[in-house]
């Protein structure tokens, strides 16, 4: 094996990186301090052969020019807008959904549950991803200003799409750690409850079982989930995916359907199946 080795990286308490419940604490909730880069430096410095780095680096062999995305051979163009949900407690997103959502031509528009009163202007789709709405769920729910805007889009035919934390928000409520109730958007039935142990880890495949906005009945994706809240529903939900993990016999049902509203706890990475995206977008053209 002919690969050299560069060095390490030793530990050191003073550059630790918070951990809580669901991984490592967002960079959106905290920076490095100056202190801390430099430390890291001096510690680089001592352990790691920068210089044969920086060489290795600047010769590289036969590699395959960069590409900036995934995704190639798109032509479709849709004009319109999404606002995406994006502050502390929503900030889970595969860049590479963003960028090909922006392939296709799309508008992003981002805002904030939290601060902002209301959502941007003149949009066709939402889009709320994964999070921790848990930990900023009093927050969320006194924003009543945000919660009313989103019901009236929802109202006006807005198509909406919820992952995991984004589900949560738009559910009627959410019970958090210390099992305090806050009331969220309402538009899909049904309670998320925080629980002491983790509900769903690891990578998934869905089948349809009900047409919803990114998929028709039948159609099987892979997805991941990681949460720790459980979901309550009426015994009448109708539910969007059976999902599977690696050797299970017996599916768990997920995903949530109303008028042109989605939302569900898997984590969905466009490239796996690009035409997710599409069909998510063309539903917002038949709105438009």
């Amino acid at each position: 094996c002919n690969i050299p080795v560069l060095g390490y990286v030793p530990f050191d308490e003073e550059i630790i990186l918070p951990e809580r419940h669901l991984g490592l604490v967002p960079s959106v909730e905290q920076e490095l301090s100056k202190s801390a880069y430099q430390k890291i430096g001096k510690l680089l410095s001592a352990t790691v052969d920068i210089d044969k780095l920086i060489s290795i680096a600047a010769s590289p062999n036969n590699l395959p020019p960069f590409n900036k995305t995934v995704f190639s051979g798109i032509k479709e163009r849709f004009c319109f807008r999404i606002a995406v949900a994006l502050d502390e407690a929503f900030n889970f997103y595969y860049q590479d959904n963003l960028d090909l959502l922006e392939l296709y031509g799309v508008e992003l528009t981002y805002f904030s549950p939290i601060y902002d009163k209301y959502l941007p202007a003149d949009i066709d789709g939402l889009y709320i991803g994964g999070g921790f709405p848990e930990l900023y769920a009093s927050l969320l729910a006194a924003n009543t200003t945000m919660k009313e805007s989103i019901r009236k889009a929802h109202r006006n035919g807005v198509v909406i799409y919820g992952e995991c934390g984004g589900m949560m928000y738009l559910l009627e409520q959410l019970i958090d750690f210390k099992n305090n109730t806050h009331e969220m958007c309402g538009i899909l039935k049904g309670t998320t409850k925080m629980e002491n142990k983790r509900q769903g880890l690891g990578y998934v495949t869905a089948k349809t079982i009900q047409d919803t906005l990114m998929c028709s009945r039948g159609d099987i994706f892979k997805a991941h989930e990681f949460h720790w809240s459980s979901l309550h529903t009426s015994a009448e939900t109708q539910y969007a995916y059976e999902v599977f993990k690696y050797g299970d016999h017996i599916p768990k049902r997920d995903g949530l359907i109303a008028n042109r509203v989605l939302g569900s706890y898997c984590h969905i990475h466009f490239s796996t199946d690009p035409k997710l995206a599409k069909q998510f977008l063309c539903t917002i053209a038949d709105r438009s």
